[in-house]
C-alpha cells in the first residue's frame, strides 16, 4: 500500500482524470491552471486543482473499496463462481485505481491489459473494444513535443475523451457485478417453494363427480 499512499500524497498528474478537465477548462475557458514539471512527472496545479484535489481523493477511495464490496458480493451470491467473475471483479478495482487516481501514468494501462484480455468472453463486445480505443487514444498524448509545455487543447479533449471511456467502462463492469447471480437465483426452486399453488388433479374431480 506504500504505492497508493505516495499517490495519495501527490499532487493531480497532468493525465489524470481531474487534472484533463482542469486543463481542458484552461485551454478552453482560460481557468487559472498550471502545467507544472515535478522533475520525474508532471502535475496541473493552481487554485481549481488544490480545491479538488480532497474531493478526488475521496472519489479514489469510493471507487475503490465501493467495487471491492460489490465484487466480494457477487461472488458470494453465485453458487459457483467462474473465472471470468472473479477477473471481472479484480479488473473492476483497478479500473478503479487507475481511473479515478490523482496519479495516472500511460504505463498504467498495461495493468489493465491482460486482465481485459481474460475477461473478454465475458465482457460485451463493445466494451472490449472501447479498451482498445482508450489504448489507442494514448500516444496522441503522450509522448510529444507539446507535453513538456503542456498538451494543446485538441490533447485535452482527446484525454477527457480516454478518461470518460475507461469511468464508463468501469460503469458496465459495476453493472455485471450488481446482477451476477441473477439468473441463478430466479432458476432456485427454493426461491419459489413459498409460491406454489396446489392444484387439485381434474381425473380425480371428474371420477368423484361421476360417483355421484
Amino acid at each position: 500500500w506504500n504505492f497508493a499512499l505516495t499517490h495519495a500524497g501527490r499532487g493531480l498528474q497532468a493525465e489524470s482524470l481531474y487534472a484533463s478537465i482542469i486543463w481542458l477548462a484552461h485551454n478552453l475557458l482560460r481557468t487559472n491552471a498550471v502545467w507544472s514539471n515535478q522533475g520525474q512527472f508532471y502535475e496541473v496545479t493552481g487554485p481549481v486543482a488544490d480545491a479538488i484535489r480532497p474531493l478526488s481523493i475521496a472519489l479514489w477511495l469510493t471507487s475503490c473499496v465501493g467495487s471491492l464490496v460489490l465484487g466480494c458480493r457477487a461472488v458470494a451470491k453465485t453458487k459457483s463462481p467462474s473465472h471470468k467473475l472473479l477477473v471481472q471483479s479484480i479488473l473492476a478495482c483497478l479500473i478503479a485505481f487507475v481511473a479515478f487516481g490523482p496519479v495516472f501514468s500511460p504505463q498504467f494501462l498495461l495493468w489493465l491489459i491482460g486482465l481485459v484480455a481474460l475477461s473478454s468472453a465475458g465482457l460485451a463486445a463493445e466494451t472490449s473494444l472501447l479498451f482498445l480505443f482508450a489504448c489507442a487514444l494514448t500516444p496522441i498524448i503522450y509522448p510529444t513535443a507539446s507535453y513538456d509545455s503542456g498538451i494543446t487543447a485538441f490533447q485535452a479533449g482527446v484525454l477527457v475523451v480516454r478518461n470518460g471511456t475507461l469511468c464508463y467502462i468501469f460503469a458496465c463492469l459495476l453493472r455485471a457485478l450488481v446482477t451476477a447471480g441473477d439468473d441463478e437465483r430466479v432458476g432456485d426452486p427454493d426461491l419459489h417453494h413459498s409460491k406454489r399453488v396446489l392444484v387439485p388433479d381434474r381425473t380425480l374431480l371428474s371420477g368423484n363427480k361421476d360417483a355421484l
